[in-house]
C-alpha cells in the first residue's frame, strides 16, 4: 500500500513539472509589440530596390527580417548590446531627426515602449557623421557573425 501511493505521489509530482515546463515558454520577439525595445536597421533601393532588415532586441538577440519572416540569427555580446542602446540619448536623436533618403538608402530605427525615431539617409553625403558610425557598428556586428565558422548564419 505504501509503495503503491509513493509511485502514484511520484507520477502526480511528475506530471506537474512536465506540464509546468510547457507553460514557461519565452514569448517571441514581436516587432512593433510595445513589451520589448529594439533597434531597427538596415539598407534598401538600388536597382533591386530590395530591402535587408535586421533587428537587435534590449536581450541582445539579432533577428533578420526577410519577406515579413523573423528568423533569430544569434545573440549579441551584453556590453555591445547595451552600447548601442544608449547611442538615442548619446546622440539626442529626438531633437536631430534626419530624414534624407536616396536612391540607395539606410536607415535606423529605435523603437521603445513609449516613442519611436527613425533616421534615414542616402543620395547625398549624410550631415550627421555619428549617424553613420552607429549604422557601421551594427552592421559590423551582423557581418563579425557571418565570418564566425562556429555561427548558423549564411
Amino acid at each position: 500500500m505504501y509503495l503503491r501511493t509513493l509511485r502514484m505521489f511520484s507520477f502526480f509530482v511528475a506530471l506537474i513539472v512536465m506540464l509546468m515546463s510547457f507553460s514557461c515558454k519565452t514569448t517571441p520577439f514581436i516587432p512593433g509589440d510595445k513589451k520589448e525595445q529594439y533597434i531597427r536597421f538596415g539598407n534598401g533601393g538600388g536597382f533591386t530596390g530590395g530591402v535587408t532588415v535586421y533587428y537587435l532586441t534590449e536581450k541582445g538577440d539579432v533577428y533578420n527580417e526577410v519577406d515579413n519572416t523573423l528568423t533569430k540569427l544569434f545573440r549579441a555580446d551584453a556590453a555591445f548590446t547595451e552600447q548601442m542602446f544608449a547611442m538615442p540619448k548619446i546622440l539626442n536623436i529626438r531633437n536631430k531627426p534626419y530624414n534624407n533618403p536616396g536612391n540607395r538608402y539606410f536607415f535606423i530605427e529605435v523603437s521603445t515602449e513609449t516613442d519611436q525615431q527613425k533616421i534615414v539617409w542616402g543620395g547625398d553625403k549624410i550631415q550627421i557623421k555619428e549617424y553613420e558610425t552607429w549604422y557601421q557598428n551594427l552592421m559590423f556586428m551582423v557581418k563579425k557573425e557571418n565570418l564566425n565558422p562556429d555561427s548558423p548564419v549564411k
